[in-house]
């Protein structure tokens, strides 16, 4: 287990000049507070003093750094404030987590935004810290906030990396320190512009930026953060190698380790949901598997977080310059939606977006929207579709060049050519259209900001309303488990924000939780066990007795994500839905649900307290109301009838796997058989003529992939006809 580490005294400081306070042996507070001023650090220790959060106390760095936060705005919503903050699996040395929540106020919207960054910085700032708040302004040139070994702290100005790229100013700083765990901007935030990233790590660094986190360093007029630790942080024994082996007994996970985020090529275009070069019509799976076959034959390396079995992450080659990590969604932002039907020109322009350290998600979004407003004549300039060239000048000159088109934004730069309802943004940030209407509602309601994992409610790819019944504990009516349909999606997208936002909080990877979730390797109170904070799982006061592990990982994340949307009210709320998916969203069983299960329509009742099972249970009291209509529980699920349809005779259908499947089934694969069957018996019939693949299909007597016919999923009893060609998805959606 951790060791506390060193804290401050509130009335000591460390100054430019080189003079370093003491520091002391506390356990009283691991929040540090570091406020900026002119040439100086002024660090302090934080307690949870307002009554409002003190249920917080003992929830890990994310949740009391979240309640820091609110503090912080509440006095002053528009000064810069940023915190960093690590969960107590971090500082247990549980695999797979190794990652720091990172949160601000977002340029780009401004509301809160959010993410997260793997790496060493995780584990060195647990070394000193839960979270680290910081505030105020430093006037350096270069300005280098260093967090040293003994936990002194000071501000040292490096003149020389103001403009560099992060992976220079990395480089220099690990040069002069040897800590990996470095935390920098690039010449965009320095520049703020509103969707600035920020980059952690040297080689093939993390990069996060959603919202304009690099901007929100930026403003406290830092280049830079370097931790240095002599800590090593070693797991409990036993319980790294039982992670471990869970991790590798879930498909979904070894299967994403095969493939990486890029296995999602194969799984949205089985759905219609990527755009093709042309951009009239969706990617075919042949495109899509040539994309991926691209990407493979590229890649080098593979990156995970700490200890994880699993790796997700793609590093690849360059010829003409270092090598660059990229996963799924920037490459889809800078891909075909631009034109370019290349694996490695999306590989080029996000080199330049990392180099210049923008979203590289927004940035798609912009040059996307210059694209067609180029074409349709609203805008000046040199045709864009498909030109490399012209794309790298243009993410330049987003950069350089203040009165660029799209520097503020790809909902601004629509909003001023009259194109807003054309374009899928919310709150000032780009989303994906999706067919999957739980997707869509997760990312317009995203607590945070918008964010592949973060926003994706992963419950509508189990399949059967039996399975998302068995991992929820709670009633799904008929309809809800399809994806295509309005039916029940408010309450998925709570729980799944809910379970997201706890697993954040702990420090533990919420793709691996929801890997090992969705394939039944541990049910929710098995997982609770092993990531909940001590403080919870041990909380035996008025309002805890008698509620089981999962329920209190569910208060967590409900808590937080009360506090987040408090957080929005104060920087001015969150306005109506996006114009491009209003009807949807206001449809029964979307955004309505969504609010009343929530309680944002309890108009005059009291806010449950903060820190308690009671904003939970109230939600679950909620659910269970909206689910216990008779009426809705019957209530036909739309789709394919169920059963065969017509008398049976010979025939056979086309499979088609991509990512890991594909290397057991093969690209292509035919059965044949007398049709039509329930999918379910196709798939034991695929079973049965190639064993290898049993432990990909099914877990226990479930069937695990997701089966598509031209864009429409399957359920178990959807009828299969003779000539159908079904794609078959084993992928999560989400990085």
């Amino acid at each position: 287990m951790r060791t506390v580490g060193r804290v401050w005294h509130g009335d000591k400081a460390g100054f430019y000049d080189g003079a370093v306070s003491p520091a002391v042996e506390s356990p009283a507070s691991r929040c540090l507070e570091l406020r900026l001023e002119g040439r100086r650090v002024l660090p302090s220790q934080w307690g949870l003093g307002s009554s409002d959060f003190a249920g917080f106390a003992g929830w890990g760095g994310v949740a009391q750094g979240t309640a820091w936060l609110h503090e912080r705005l509440a006095e002053a919503p528009q000064a810069p404030a940023l915190v960093l903050a690590v969960g107590e699996c971090v500082a247990r040395a549980l695999p797979t987590a190794a990652r720091v929540t990172i949160q601000g106020r977002a340029p780009l919207s401004g509301l809160l935004a959010s993410g997260q960054v793997g790496g060493a910085l995780g584990t060195h700032l647990a070394a000193h810290a839960d979270f680290i708040g910081l505030r105020g302004r430093c006037e350096l040139s270069g300005a280098v906030l260093r967090m040293r070994p003994d936990t002194g702290v000071e501000l040292l100005e490096r003149p020389r990396l103001a403009g560099a790229s992060p992976r220079e100013t990395a480089r220099a700083l690990f040069e002069e320190f040897a800590s990996p765990a470095i935390l920098c901007i690039g010449p965009a935030g320095e520049r703020g512009v509103p969707f600035a990233s920020l980059a952690a790590g040297v080689e093939s660094p993390s990069f996060v930026g959603r919202g304009g986190l690099g901007a929100s360093f930026a403003a406290l007029g830092l280049k830079a953060l370097v931790i240095e630790a002599h800590q090593d942080f070693q797991g409990v024994a036993g319980e790294a190698e039982e992670l471990i082996r869970l991790l590798t007994r879930s498909p979904r996970l070894r299967a994403r380790a095969r493939g990486g985020t890029f296995e999602l090529f194969g799984a949205l275009s089985a759905r219609g949901g990527l755009r093709a070069a042309e951009g009239d019509r969706a990617l075919s799976c042949d495109e899509a598997q040539e994309l991926f076959d691209q990407a493979r034959e590229q890649r080098v390396e593979f990156k995970g977080c700490r200890g994880c079995p699993t790796p997700c992450g793609w590093v690849f080659d360059r010829p003409d310059g270092p090598r660059q990590g990229a996963r799924f969604s920037a490459s889809r932002a800078l891909g075909t939606e631009l034109g370019l039907a290349c694996f490695e020109d999306s590989l080029e322009l996000l080199s330049v977006c990392d180099e210049l350290a923008i979203d590289a998600r927004e940035a798609g979004a912009v040059l996307a929207l210059i694209i067609d407003a180029r074409e349709e004549g609203r805008l000046e300039g040199a045709a864009l579709r498909g030109n490399l060239e012209e794309l790298r000048s243009e993410l330049f000159r987003l950069v350089h060049e203040e009165s660029a088109p799209g520097r503020g934004g790809a909902s601004r730069l629509a909003s001023t050519l009259g194109l807003s309802a054309s374009v899928a943004s919310r709150t000032a940030q780009s989303v994906r259209e999706d067919s999957n209407l739980a997707i869509l509602l997760g990312q317009c309601v995203s607590g945070g900001g918008v964010d592949p994992m973060r926003s994706f409610p992963f419950l509508t790819e189990l399949g059967g309303r039996d399975r998302i019944e068995a991992v929820t504990g709670l009633p799904i009516p008929a309809g809800g488990e399809d994806p295509l349909t309005t039916t029940a999606k408010g309450r998925l997208v709570v729980w799944c924000e809910n379970v997201i936002a706890a697993i954040d909080a702990s420090g533990f990877c919420a793709f691996s939780a929801v890997g090992l979730l969705s394939d039944g390797v541990l049910s929710l109170e098995e997982l609770a066990r092993r990531i909940l904070p001590v403080r919870i799982r041990e909380e035996t006061g008025p309002g805890w007795n008698g509620w089981p592990l999962s329920e209190r990982l569910m208060a967590l994340g409900a808590n937080l994500i009360l506090l987040q949307r408090r957080i929005d009210d104060l920087l001015g709320g969150r306005g109506g839905p996006p114009p491009f998916a209003r009807t949807l969203l206001e449809a029964r069983g979307m955004l309505p649900e969504y609010r009343l299960v929530r309680g944002f329509d309890d108009e005059g009742d009291a806010p449950p307290r903060f820190g308690s099972m009671e904003v939970w249970s109230r939600e679950r009291v909620r659910w269970l109301e909206v689910a216990s209509s008779e009426a809705e529980r019957e209530a036909p699920s739309p789709g394919a009838e169920d059963g065969p349809n017509g008398p049976r005779a010979p025939g056979s259908i086309t499979l088609r796997s991509s990512g890991a499947l594909a290397e057991i089934l093969g690209r292509e694969c035919f059965l044949r058989a007398r049709l039509p069957l329930p999918l379910g018996q196709v798939v034991r019939a695929l079973s049965d003529e190639n064993s290898r693949a049993t432990r990909w299909l099914f877990s226990g007597k479930e069937i695990l992939p997701g089966f598509w016919r031209d864009g429409v999923r399957l359920r178990e009893g959807s009828p299969v006809a003779s000539g159908d060609v079904l794609e078959v998805v084993l992928a999560i959606s989400g990085g």
